[in-house]
């Protein structure tokens, strides 16, 4: 991964076209926010993961997801920058 910014505001989010998992699944990231109060601009939703990436790369918009997931997926081939974000440990 290489990280673009060790900082991104949360609300900096929101100014991006947002690619999200599709409604009904397990998704944390809506719950984070609306706990902030960010409605995000989304223009894309997707079923998985590797769609997400896939779109992603592809320079569709940004996205959220699992370090475990990129890390599986992501080669040094991969042409955008991704960011690790904190986690709550």
């Amino acid at each position: 991964m290489t990280s673009v910014s060790p900082n991104i505001p949360i609300n900096k989010l929101s100014e991006e076209p947002f690619i999200l998992l599709e409604v009904g699944t397990t998704n944390e990231i809506i719950e984070i926010f609306e706990e902030n109060g960010i409605r995000p601009n989304v223009h894309f939703t997707a079923r998985d993961d590797y769609a997400i990436i896939s779109m992603v790369e592809s320079g569709l918009g940004i996205s959220i997801l699992p370090e475990l997931v990129l890390h599986a997926h992501l080669t040094k081939s991969s042409k955008r920058n991704w960011i690790s974000l904190p986690t709550g440990n």
